[in-house]
């Protein structure tokens, strides 16, 4: 009696194996990806209501102290900055602060590895 490999039985199911993990990966992808994007737009709409409320009232006459339109022109660059915190994208549309071998591995590396 004879026993088939184990790679003759995996062998048949490599390709479905491979086609499962090109899917998962792509649903991931675009998950993080819609999400980013989605949170990107809330960060612009609110900065752009912060803008257009200080120039509406700007135009109406109104007088603004200058302490009060640097603060909210400030608040509108911290908004535009926001979206480069840890494990935010950046500019490239890659995430800050992931190594290669957490990337890997799934584990946080100690400081001073090199970065994605």
């Amino acid at each position: 009696m004879s026993f088939p490999s184990v790679w003759s039985k995996l062998s048949g199911n490599v390709g479905h194996l491979l086609n499962a993990t090109v899917l998962t990966s792509l649903s991931f992808h675009l998950l993080f990806a819609r999400r980013d994007a989605a949170s990107e737009r809330a960060q612009f709409t609110a900065r752009i209501s912060i803008l257009e409320s200080l120039n509406e009232r700007l135009r109406k006459g109104e007088h603004i102290p200058d302490a009060e339109v640097e603060k909210l022109t400030v608040l509108s660059r911290k908004m535009q900055r926001g979206s480069e915190v840890e494990g935010q994208p950046d500019e490239r549309g890659g995430r800050k602060g992931i190594t290669w071998k957490e990337a890997l591995l799934g584990r946080e590396a100690p400081s001073g590895t090199t970065q994605l």
